[in-house]
């Protein structure tokens, strides 16, 4: 607890430094090397351990803080800073990340890299997260800003609450409109909108017959969807720590696991597969109308990293996000359009 407070006091009292920014990535937890972290599981007895864990993590590459031109309220406010310093602090690896081998493949360092996602964040955080961008480099431009969700807009306690394609459509372009009405961009500087990956395979048989680490023995990710309010351990600490369960924050994606080795609900997934292709759709469209009004500035809208895979060997303990093989993957598999 005394490390938190004193991650929390940093946060508030830190001041970055402000060397040259090249790429920018706005986005969300596949960005930032969420359950990368090494010994990380959902068990809450190996979360203790990891919270009470007082070995500094290095990282080469940095996660950026929450920006004043981020606040809304005084709670979501304290809320963003709370939940940046934990999961910065005990989860997230940015280092194991897509963002360093895809940053070194176009030889770039890491004081020139500037990571805004953050976990949890949803297409409607994509305009905070450019306004902070451009507080932090006095509103320059990188050459090159990929913009990349994937997640949250489809995590919702049901399927009646994702994020709808009309909603989706407009946090964009008020991000991108933003962004190409407010920055000074550099000659031949470049903007990728990347595809949001098709996270319904992680509903797939294969995936959900997985074993994963889970403390002292192993869990299928089938058990790990299965996890939710119905079976949260008991006290505050383990409780709280229990809301990583995907089960919990995303139960409209991963209750399509169903309880035994061959049932799934092909309705949510057919629902949320239809509203990816919703997605895409829009983004296409925004980055076409967007695209003739440019000269100076290149968009380019990234649909082929829709059809990375997201197998067994690439899930990380939550059997959701990318372990560091899985960036690694996707980082290789990605090359200039």
């Amino acid at each position: 607890m005394n490390k938190l407070v004193g991650v929390l006091l940093y946060f508030a009292l830190a001041v970055e430094s402000h060397a040259e920014v090249k790429l920018a990535v706005i986005g969300d937890s596949f960005a930032t090397g969420a359950w990368t972290e090494p010994g990380v599981t959902l068990n809450p007895d190996d979360m203790s351990v990891l919270l009470n864990n007082e070995d500094n993590k290095n990282s080469d590459l940095r996660l950026s803080l929450p920006d004043p031109v981020e606040f809304q309220s005084a709670p979501f406010w304290v809320l963003k800073n709370a939940l940046a310093a934990f999961t910065q602090v005990y989860l997230d690896r940015p280092d194991h990340s897509w963002i360093l081998p895809y940053s070194k493949q176009n030889e770039l360092s890491p004081t020139e890299v500037k990571i805004m996602a953050r976990d949890g964040a949803s297409v409607s955080d994509a305009l905070l997260q450019v306004k902070s961008l451009l507080k932090h480099t006095n509103g320059h431009a990188p050459q090159k800003t990929i913009f990349f969700f994937s997640l949250m807009d489809v995590c919702a306690p049901n399927i009646n609450m994702l994020t709808t394609a009309d909603f989706y459509q407009r946090h964009w372009t008020d991000a991108l409109q933003y962004f190409l009405g407010h920055a000074k961009f550099p000659e031949n500087s470049t903007i990728e909108i990347w595809a949001p990956l098709n996270v319904t395979q992680v509903m797939n048989a294969d995936v959900l017959d997985r074993p994963t680490p889970y403390g002292d023995q192993q869990k299928t990710c089938r058990e790990i969807a299965n996890q939710n309010f119905e079976n949260m351990p008991s006290g505050s600490p383990r409780a709280a720590l229990f809301m990583m369960y995907p089960g919990v924050y995303c139960s409209a994606l991963v209750d399509s696991a169903g309880k035994d080795a061959k049932s799934v609900n092909q309705s949510n997934l057919t629902a949320i597969s239809n509203r990816l292709r919703e997605y895409r759709q829009k983004l296409a469209e925004i980055v076409k109308d967007l695209s003739k009004k440019q000269k100076q500035t290149v968009l380019v809208y990234r649909d082929d990293i829709a059809d990375f895979k997201l197998t067994p060997e690439r899930l990380g303990p939550d059997c959701l996000h990318l372990n560091a093989q899985g960036h690694l993957d996707l980082a290789a598999s990605v090359v200039a359009p």
